[in-house]
């Protein structure tokens, strides 16, 4: 082994640092796509590798912008190689390849058919739309919207009752409420629960 192949080169880094982010995006990316709906994911406490609908988006934008770093340096590294590239199509010494042609069509029929909703291209923002909405992974409906972000105060308040009393109802069963100014949502959370589950059992509690 020579020393150059002993020779830390930060090209390298950047090129494996590239590819693994890159399958990193793949499987964020898949994960947005099948999320439920904002309200939705939040209410039934969706989860997906551990991960919930803000843990994702926050994971997805950091990497891509690490992503965005690595190609631009990525670029940076081969810009001599780039600006050769260009002079050459430029002064006409290097043919337009076939590759290239094909490539860029199916870019464009891409963009075309996405951007004018046309079949088949629209069928995957439409089945993307079809999960957001998937009702199937919902037991009780959120009885209004942005209801798990209510406060216990005003949950009870929903359910016509002093905010005392639904907080000796939910101690009951195992609910621990510690501030009537907390919201819906995170004392389901301190509860190892989903805001779903609580109205639930509020609901049961009524009976």
């Amino acid at each position: 082994m020579n020393s150059e192949d002993r020779t830390f080169k930060f090209r390298k880094v950047v090129s494996f640092s590239l590819f693994i982010l890159f399958l990193i995006l793949c499987i964020s990316g898949f994960a947005l796509y099948i999320k439920p709906e904002g309200d939705i994911a939040n209410w039934i406490g969706w989860r997906f590798l551990g991960l919930d609908k803000e843990g994702w988006e926050g994971f997805h934008a950091l990497f891509s912008l690490f992503f965005l770093v690595c190609a631009l340096m990525h670029l940076l590294y081969n810009l001599k190689v780039l600006i050769l590239y260009l002079k050459q199509k430029v002064t006409g010494r290097l043919a337009l390849k076939k590759e290239f042609c094909v490539s860029a069509f199916i870019v464009t029929a891409l963009l075309i058919g996405t951007v004018m909703r046309v079949q088949p291209f629209w069928k995957i923002a439409q089945w993307r739309q079809a999960l957001k909405k998937n009702r199937g992974l919902i037991t009780v409906q959120e009885p209004e919207p942005g209801f798990h972000k209510r406060t216990i105060g005003a949950v009870a308040e929903f359910f016509g009752m002093p905010a005392r009393e639904l907080v000796r109802k939910l101690n009951l069963i195992d609910i621990r409420v510690t501030d009537t100014d907390k919201k819906l949502i995170d004392v389901a959370h301190e509860n190892n629960m989903t805001p779903e589950k609580v109205y639930i059992r509020i609901l049961e509690q009524g009976k």
